[in-house]
């Protein structure tokens, strides 16, 4: 697995993936506000995103009938440098009319005790997880009138700065397999 990292200005930067995808970070420079996620957020992002993955998976694998998947993220930081995560929790609410609450727990369990990379190496650097897990029924996913919509990043108006020449990645796709390389670990 291979990335880079470029600045851009300020204290913003350009992540780009081995597969050619881009990422935003920034932090708070002079008297402007951050414009995007730090890299800490990108690394509570990636756990509520791999744990995710897996959850969704392992449901549709039990033909579970959800509508709607989310995690919702807490996470505890120490106070000094280095500004480690210390304890993160996670809550996986799952909607959907007749989804099993221990076929949800047990999807849950399996991502966080075996599946999720992300998950391991927060562990392996002695971060405590915790997490638990609720259904919610209806059938209506968070699509219902009311409910709050996840936000799908091609609709996000955040602002891309200009990429820089000399920051774009010699990541070659053979046709046929855009946004892969062959031998890419493309996983969570």
């Amino acid at each position: 697995m291979k990335a880079k990292v470029s600045w851009v200005d300020g204290m913003r930067f350009m992540g780009t993936s081995g597969t050619g995808h881009s990422v935003v970070m920034d932090a708070k420079f002079e008297d402007r506000a951050p414009s995007a996620a730090s890299p800490m957020e990108h690394v509570l992002l990636a756990l509520g995103g791999c744990s995710s993955i897996d959850v969704v998976e392992i449901l549709r694998k039990k033909r579970q009938p959800f509508t709607g998947v989310e995690v919702e993220l807490d996470a505890d930081r120490r106070a000094e440098p280095p500004r480690v995560f210390t304890k993160v929790k996670l809550m996986f609410v799952v909607r959907g009319t007749g989804v099993s609450e221990a076929a949800v727990k047990q999807a849950v369990d399996l991502s966080m005790e075996k599946y999720c990379s992300v998950a391991a190496t927060l562990k392996a650097g002695g971060v405590e997880v915790a997490y638990g897990s609720r259904v919610e029924g209806d059938g209506e996913g968070f699509d219902a009138p009311g409910a709050q919509k996840p936000v799908m990043p091609g609709s996000l108006e955040v602002p891309r700065p200009a990429p820089h020449p000399e920051a774009d990645l010699p990541f070659p796709s053979r046709p046929g397999h855009e946004g892969r390389r062959e031998g890419a670990d493309g996983g969570s």
